[in-house]
């Protein structure tokens, strides 16, 4: 199994209530909202992760410290150029890096 952290949207409903981090970034109780997804995903970490996230945010070592701190260590990070139609774009913008694999999308 592999999983797929779909990233990469525009963030506009957080923009829109104020926000000016994207949403992975933007810290409750002390923790970025990715930290939190991590930790919901303890289950998983001795599966590959997918990070999939806009270039524009410049999240590469955002997510590689978020990752290891989470103790996940097999992953791979896209980042694409604009954002897609929803989630399921996301995944199959992704999908040359998943193979045949069942997959979870968070």
């Amino acid at each position: 199994m592999m999983v797929v952290v779909t990233m990469a949207g525009s963030g506009l409903r957080f923009r829109n209530a104020g926000f000016a981090e994207p949403k992975p970034r933007i810290r409750a109780a002390g923790r970025s909202l990715l930290d939190w997804s991590l930790e919901s995903l303890r289950n998983f970490r001795g599966f590959p992760f997918v990070f999939v996230t806009l270039r524009r945010f410049d999240d590469r070592s955002f997510i590689r410290r978020a990752a290891a701190e989470a103790g996940i260590d097999r992953f791979e990070l896209l980042e694409l150029d604009a954002p897609t139609a929803g989630q399921a774009a996301t995944v199959l913008a992704a999908s040359s890096l998943l193979g045949d694999e069942p997959i979870l999308v968070y």
